[in-house]
């Protein structure tokens, strides 16, 4: 929204001194400031991260702070609503209402892949379930790795 003031600004006077009153409100609310602050501080550069990812260019370390990146922001609205009254009319609450519901978004997500795998080695590797071609391809390559096993085993066995 503050980019949106910037790249967008208003000619309106009403329009303008209601933006102004916006900003007083919230520097004025210490309790918002500092919740927001301190979660938002945080945030990778979402922005370009995001970008990266509808080129098709990221890697799986920069889609993984994206999410995370969308995970705090939830977590921060959370916070505010429960540190503060966001059920008024007041500006906070008309804030609060406006935010997706990024839940609902991001719950597929939570377990779709190992993310400390991500972290460690950079690769993606869906969880069972997630993504039917790739279970089917495991259970044929665990098949074909059994049979290796097998016949090593013969192998062995005959030339000790």
């Amino acid at each position: 929204m503050l980019k949106r003031w910037v790249c967008h600004p208003l000619a309106d006077a009403a329009k303008i001194n209601a933006r102004l009153d916006a900003s007083e409100a919230l520097n004025a609310n210490d309790a918002f400031r500092d919740i927001f602050a301190s979660q938002l501080s945080k945030l990778p550069d979402l922005e370009r991260l995001i970008s990266r990812v509808h080129a098709g260019s990221c890697k799986p370390v920069d889609f993984l702070r994206v999410l995370e990146g969308f995970e705090s922001i939830q977590e921060a609205v959370r916070e505010v609503e429960t540190q503060l009254d966001c059920s008024g009319e007041g500006l906070i609450g008309q804030l609060i209402s406006t935010m997706p519901d990024l839940d609902a978004l991001l719950k597929p997500w939570s377990t779709a892949f190992d993310r400390e795998k991500v972290k460690e080695s950079s690769i993606f590797v869906p969880e069972a379930g997630v993504e039917p071609d790739f279970d089917e391809a495991q259970e044929i390559v665990g098949g074909i790795i059994e049979k290796l096993n097998e016949l090593l085993k013969t192998y062995m066995k005959d030339l000790r």
